[in-house]
């Protein structure tokens, strides 16, 4: 699972060696049940956030107790958060590759919190095939003042994170790295590469990245169709970050996962069915998969019932909500009609559309 940097080098450097010394040690990626592998100690007067699992230590003398009630420490959890520790102790790039809603983002989030990386200082920038340079580093603006034009260049959060003029701790997430052109791939390596020090900006000017305080950096790339798509990004890309692929939670993990998120809910005794239906509605979906596009039941399925069913409770019925995370993910009527009868729902008389935007779920029934 582990690839990018450390497969093409040559000369065995510290980095290299602290990696592959990672796995000749039998007692390290076992993790305990249902327990974070980070946890915060003192060494040397200096407070740190230690790996139980690779015993490595980042320091960090503003971290804050990081007690999420609502994650579930799974071994492919904790497998995820120890290669982002990893990752930000050896300040080396991290992309991450795996389905749509397996967890990535969620690990990402905890460790941020972990060090206490202010939400002002997590920059996410979502890719695609038109982002342009000037979209991530700055743009040239023109004005014109008493009668004279005024030329200035507006740097982006991302320029200054680079540059991080306030020595701050910052994290930067491209998603959709996957998505990017050819011309942003050269940048992304510009930005990756420790060995370059300085960034062409759009309007000429050469900056120097601050490589005592470098921000941490990630890509995301959500892959659609289960496979490792790693071969689909340059390798000059590669080259420069740990390339990780994140495992899907397995049957054992979504039962955990979906716990946690009940625990401490008004309806927490409703778990076991919505289980049953997610399990269900997951193998369901499975059997559509060649000539279906939907995509596959998530954990951010489970998270968006977790939002509607916050403000439904008491209000509409269990299977209602359901229905709308299940079945109305799929657009064909006689699909629809199969799927309410396979998961023994009482159908709509009518077709809902519903829409969550700021707290309010909106239901439109239609005609």
């Amino acid at each position: 699972m582990f690839k990018g940097l450390f497969e093409f080098r040559k000369h065995k450097s510290k980095k290299f060696k602290s990696f592959t010394n990672l796995f000749t040690n039998k007692n390290l990626w076992n993790y305990e049940e249902d327990k974070s592998t980070l946890f915060k100690e003192e060494i040397n007067k200096r407070i740190v956030i230690k790996s139980h699992n690779t015993h490595l230590y980042i320091e960090c003398p503003d971290s804050r107790d990081n007690s999420i009630d609502d994650i579930a420490f799974t071994e492919k959890f904790c497998e995820n958060i120890d290669i982002i520790h990893f990752s930000i102790k050896l300040r080396i790039p991290l992309i991450l590759e795996g389905m749509l809603g397996n967890g990535k983002k969620t690990a990402l989030n905890y460790i941020f919190k972990l060090l206490n990386i202010k939400d002002s200082n997590i920059i996410n920038i979502y890719l695609s095939d038109s982002t342009k340079k000037e979209d991530l580093l700055g743009k040239i603006t023109a004005t014109s003042e008493n009668d004279n034009i005024k030329v200035d260049f507006i740097q982006t959060d991302l320029l200054k994170a680079l540059i991080n003029e306030n020595k701050e701790k910052y994290a930067i997430i491209f998603h959709n790295i996957n998505k990017a052109s050819p011309g942003i791939f050269e940048l992304l390596e510009n930005i990756f590469d420790q060995s370059k020090e300085r960034i062409l900006l759009p309007n000429g000017e050469n900056i120097k990245k601050n490589d005592e305080n470098p921000p941490f950096l990630f890509g995301i790339f959500d892959s659609e169709n289960g496979k490792i798509n790693r071969n689909s990004l340059p390798k000059f890309l590669i080259r420069t970050c740990i390339y990780f692929i994140v495992q899907n939670p397995n049957g054992g993990d979504t039962h955990k996962i979906i716990t946690s998120k009940f625990k401490n809910k008004k309806y927490k005794l409703e778990s076991n069915y919505f289980e049953d239906k997610f399990l269900f509605a997951s193998q369901i979906q499975n059997d559509y998969s060649s000539s279906d596009n939907t995509n596959p039941l998530s954990l951010n399925d489970i998270n968006k019932f977790i939002s509607f069913r916050d403000i439904t409770y008491q209000k509409l019925d269990i299977s209602i909500i359901c229905q709308f995370i299940f079945v109305y993910r799929h657009t064909e009527n006689e699909k629809i009609q199969k799927i309410i009868q396979q998961l023994k729902f009482k159908a709509f008389n009518f077709v809902p559309r519903f829409n969550f935007s700021k707290e309010i779920l909106t239901i439109d029934i239609g005609k």
